[in-house]
């Protein structure tokens, strides 16, 4: 079985770490995808879902590798956080990409 090329995604909403590993190991790119200060909400997120979207066609990886996400717990369970909503319809555009040619396997791995 061949060793597919992987996508590597370090996911925020105000920044997005990726890097490209290529079958024979090597790093053949990376970079972070930074919106515009002047874009906000889900504008924001969805930049950054067409600029992921954009490396997918670009590399066509066999292996999208995506940092999970965890939230704190607070004395009465898990806490409301600032920013939840926004960082969930991130991951949640991240995972329909997987959907479409050239449909990546996604694994998440721990933080």
């Amino acid at each position: 079985m061949d060793t597919p090329t992987i996508l590597g995604l370090d996911p925020g909403v105000n920044h997005t770490g990726w890097a490209i590993l290529q079958p024979d190991e090597t790093l053949a790119a990376s970079g972070t995808l930074i919106p515009k200060g002047s874009l906000r909400g889900l504008d924001r997120q969805l930049w950054l879902v067409s600029k992921i979207q954009d490396l997918i066609q670009a590399w066509q990886p066999g292996l999208l590798a995506m940092e999970d996400f965890t939230w704190k717990e607070g004395r009465e369970g898990e806490e409301y956080i600032l920013g939840r909503p926004a960082m969930e319809r991130l991951l949640g555009g991240i995972e329909v990409l997987t959907l479409f040619p050239p449909y990546p396997a996604l694994i998440e791995l721990l933080p």
